[in-house]
């Protein structure tokens, strides 16, 4: 198995041998779950931008409300969907015992090489350490139930567009509280991982506030054919908007 090398400030240390992604341990999504039915073809969803479930500022709520007028012109039918089951799912990475998984891929390196990791980094793979293997049991028998949930949720649906991150935070405030911004700007990016989505950002266009903005297209793992095939349509549609 390869290894790497890490300098910084001089020093170097050699990384732990690279490992297969641990979603590739959980338990596989049954294929055909998102887009499988004919009736499903060129519905995509997006937050419920009137609802509790919407996680963005002004200026993005507002983008992609421009971003989703964009793509019902272009043909497809757009249904706002409540987020929170995908939410939920999405802050078991960090918030429950899958964050274990840190530790056990990198938490010797960290331990050995602290110096040369981010403090935020250091402080999520010390915690890691703390959950129990009853603990990892529990999560994935909730894993499975919040899965459910989400296929429950987008039952009828064949793609989701949602912002690519829901703002744009000043670098003062990552330094400030890396670890909770970082939580914010993976709010539509981590339920992805634990469904085994794919995933493609497209420029959105420019925010309200002169910022650029972009949305995600995501799609299940055996539909990434169909994926890209959505993907390049809409980029020429939201580059021309008009």
């Amino acid at each position: 198995m390869p290894r790497l090398r890490l300098a910084a400030a001089g020093a170097v240390a050699d990384l732990p041998p690279q490992r297969a992604p641990f979603e590739t341990l959980l338990p596989a999504v049954p294929d055909g779950w998102l887009g499988g039915n004919p009736e499903q073809a060129g519905v995509i969803t997006v937050p419920d931008m009137d609802s509790e479930s919407f996680i963005g500022d002004d200026h993005c709520r507002a983008a992609m409300e421009g971003a989703a007028a964009v793509v019902e012109r272009a043909g497809y039918r757009v249904r706002a969907v409540n987020y929170t089951p995908l939410l939920e799912l999405g802050r078991m990475i960090f918030q429950s015992a899958l964050v274990a998984e840190r530790s056990a891929s990198i938490g010797a390196f960290v331990a050995a090489n602290e110096s040369l990791v981010d403090p935020a980094v250091h402080g999520i793979v010390r915690n890691a350490a703390n959950w129990s293997a009853s603990d990892l049991f529990e999560t994935l028998y909730e894993l499975s139930e919040r899965r459910a949930r989400v296929m429950s949720a987008l039952q009828g649906v064949e793609l989701l567009m949602v912002p690519t991150v829901p703002g744009i935070p000043k670098i003062a405030e990552v330094r400030e509280d890396p670890v909770e911004l970082n939580h914010f700007m993976g709010t539509y990016t981590y339920f992805a991982n634990l469904m085994g989505m794919a995933a493609c950002a497209l420029p959105g266009g420019m925010r309200s506030d002169g910022m650029p903005f972009s949305i995600s297209l995501l799609s299940a793992h055996d539909r990434e054919d169909r994926l890209r095939s959505v993907a390049l349509n809409l980029a020429d549609h939201l580059a021309n908007p008009d």
